[in-house]
């Protein structure tokens, strides 16, 4: 329920939670707040500072990464603990680039959530969003220490306080791009933001202030069936987040409740998160598809040969039958892919092809 994705650019994480894992845990009163650090919680990080002593002034409700329910109040200390209800969670990779993915599902929020490390950075990917409780639900970009100039496409340096760009395309803030396939809304948040230590842990009630940024999506009050997409990367400046937007490296094959997947043409890169039994169709005529819920990545390798690996999410062990095409009718390959039980359950398999 844990994917890193560490590089000499940067180093990103993706923490999530499952019917296996508890969210967090709240001891000596300490964590009070953490009820959403695995629901998707994404870092970015390049210098290790981003995130330094920003705790007492964290909206703990906007978790960088993270889709969640916005309430008045906090949830009790003691439902840290809680486990999730979906046991749909999980991460495939080669050692290289790698994917993930969670369905996630607690007493307030339904959601399908999938992130792609691929050679220009990470697509996060949301489908099937659904309040269970009535309230407005908001996935956060990223919520860090302010690190520079926060620029989009209709402002070279964003003042401080709040706004709401309309239609974006791009936002960047520091080293860090945020790329969207689609126009939309963002809202942002630059400045000082003061808490205290003592609202999440016993500790100075003293105001503490920070200078923070906040970008996050709004999906609107109880919805029902809400999505997201966007592409992270990092060094970018603004002439290549323009380019990127407008002629991305990367194609979504599918964001759906059932499946969501990434084609990278250049890098000959399929990534699939597959949240039950499917078939996705990608590229120019190519078909992948899963006899059950599994996240799968198929590379080309130097020779031409399509590489497959294959995660159970579900970590039942057993079988996985997955079955492939790139574009040519007569190049179909099939795999009966045996997964681990036990110690070694949710880890990578290397597929071999049987035709």
């Amino acid at each position: 329920d844990f994917m890193v994705q560490h590089e000499a650019a940067a180093c990103l994480s993706v923490r999530m939670h499952s019917a296996r894992t508890v969210r967090a845990e709240c001891c000596n009163n300490e964590g009070k707040r953490s009820h959403h650090v695995a629901d998707g919680l994404t870092f970015l990080l390049r210098s290790g500072a981003e995130y330094r002593d920003i705790f007492p002034v964290w909206d703990w409700q906007k978790l960088p990464g993270t889709t969640c329910l916005q309430t008045a109040e906090p949830e009790a200390a003691q439902t840290v603990w809680s486990r999730g209800l979906a046991t749909t969670v999980g991460g495939v990779g080669d050692g290289r680039h790698g994917a993930c993915m969670q369905h996630l599902l607690n007493a307030h929020l339904e959601a399908r959530k999938s992130w792609f490390f691929g050679p220009a950075g990470m697509v996060c990917l949301g489908a099937g969003i659904r309040g269970r409780s009535p309230g407005p639900v908001v996935t956060a970009l990223d919520q860090s220490l302010l690190q520079g100039v926060v620029e989009s496409p209709a402002a070279a340096e964003l003042p401080r306080g709040s706004h709401v760009l309309r239609g974006a395309r791009w936002l960047r803030h520091g080293p860090w791009g945020f790329v969207f396939p689609d126009p939309v809304d963002v809202s942002v948040e630059l400045g000082p933001k003061t808490g205290a230590w003592n609202l999440i842990a016993p500790g100075p009630g003293g105001a503490v202030t920070r200078d923070v940024f906040l970008a996050c999506l709004h999906h609107g009050d109880t919805p029902r069936d809400g999505s997201y997409a966007y592409l992270v990367t990092t060094g970018a400046d603004r002439p290549a987040l323009e380019r990127i937007a407008h002629h991305p490296v990367y194609q979504i094959a599918a964001n759906s409740k059932a499946c969501q997947a990434v084609w990278w043409p250049e890098a000959s890169l399929l990534q699939a998160a597959f949240f039950q039994p499917g078939e996705i169709a990608w590229g120019d005529g190519g078909l992948l598809h899963a006899d059950r819920a599994c996240c799968v990545q198929l590379r080309r390798d130097d020779a031409g040969a399509w590489v497959p690996d294959v995660a159970d999410v579900q970590q039942q062990g057993g079988v996985i039958g997955i079955g492939f095409r790139d574009g040519r009718p007569a190049a179909v390959k099939e795999s009966a892919v045996p997964v681990p039980a036990g110690d070694h359950a949710g880890q990578t398999v290397r597929a071999t092809w049987r035709s």
